[in-house]
């Protein structure tokens, strides 16, 4: 009941600043919009539709064929789970967990695999990270461009997000005490197919649009709240300017990205770069509104996440330390 009760008394709250705050939820709410028809739409709706299109005519085999060979060694997957790697690591959130959970859906991994890949297999877009930044906040810092290692910096920068998914992989498999013969299972091709496909062009091409909308419109809802509340946030709380940056960041990375242009390099570095690990919360929220498969647990997802944020913070305060930065 007291749950209940502090639930119920935030969302009076919440509304009565929004209705006393109009214009800053008129104007969060605009920029949130803009956010998403302008810079996610435009990059998700591609990824997501054309895996779609991969998953309903199995056009993951040729994937498997060619990374099966590669990542099998290393992270014991099965091969359809190549897709999900694919779609992971390089189309960014919520992509990723939402491969693995249609691809659990179609039979096409197993429940215990979609749970181990859930653990690393959905991060930032790297064409995201190498712009706002990499490139936005990281080369145009007045200490990296006078900085004498750049060439070798600018590497472990790039790459340490994804480094520290990888990491969590091999901390999934400890912690859950996978024996060999578990791994083999999971790495054995599921010879079930989905029968459910429909029997035309025309038919595929509407149903991959329609699942393709369904998932970038619960994406902008949660882009649109998230600036709302990162509006009311930064207008009406006094906090110092770094406090806000990471509070903007945690709540959603697009704007943090922003909020940390200005920012000493050691702070985008030891701060900025693990919260990109962790996504932030809107991120975290698309993400778990992607699962919809019973057995694929949530709480997983963001155990591992926080996990992803840990390692990230640790290698890159090392970095700062071993360049003294």
């Amino acid at each position: 009941m007291k749950k209940n009760f502090y639930i119920k008394l935030i969302c009076i709250s919440i509304l009565f600043i929004m209705l006393v705050s109009y214009e800053t939820t008129r104007s969060s709410t605009l920029y949130g919009l803009e956010l998403w028809l302008y810079n996610v739409v435009p990059v998700l709706f591609p990824y997501i539709f054309i895996i779609n299109i991969i998953m309903l005519f199995d056009a993951f085999t040729i994937l498997s064929f060619i990374l099966y060979p590669i990542l099998n060694p290393i992270l014991k997957i099965s091969k359809n789970a190549c897709l999900c790697m694919v779609a992971g690591f390089f189309c960014g959130f919520p992509v990723g967990i939402k491969t693995i959970n249609d691809m659990v859906k179609s039979n096409k991994i197993s429940i215990s695999e979609g749970n181990y890949l859930a653990c690393f297999c959905n991060n930032l877009s790297p064409s995201f990270y190498l712009n706002f930044i990499i490139n936005d906040n990281i080369h145009r810092n007045n200490k990296f461009i006078n900085f004498n290692h750049k060439l070798i910096l600018n590497i472990i920068l790039i790459l340490l997000p994804y480094i520290s998914a990888i990491i969590c992989s091999f901390i999934y498999r400890f912690s859950n005490k996978y024996v060999e013969s578990d791994i083999n299972n999971l790495c054995k091709l599921s010879d079930e197919k989905n029968n459910t496909k429909t029997d035309t062009i025309s038919n595929f091409i509407n149903t991959c649009i329609t699942g393709t909308f369904e998932a970038l419109f619960k994406v902008g809802g949660y882009i649109i709240l998230f600036s709302i509340i990162t509006g009311i946030l930064l207008n009406y709380t006094p906090l110092p300017d770094i406090v806000k940056s990471i509070v903007t960041s945690i709540l959603e990375i697009s704007n943090g990205a922003t909020a940390f242009s200005n920012v000493k390099l050691k702070y985008i570095i030891t701060i900025l770069i693990p919260l990109c690990s962790f996504g932030g919360l809107s991120a975290m929220f698309q993400s778990l509104q992607m699962i919809d498969v019973k057995g694929i647990s949530r709480k997983n997802y963001i155990k591992y996440k926080f996990i992803n944020l840990s390692i990230t913070f640790v290698l890159a305060t090392i970095v700062c330390l071993l360049f003294g930065i």
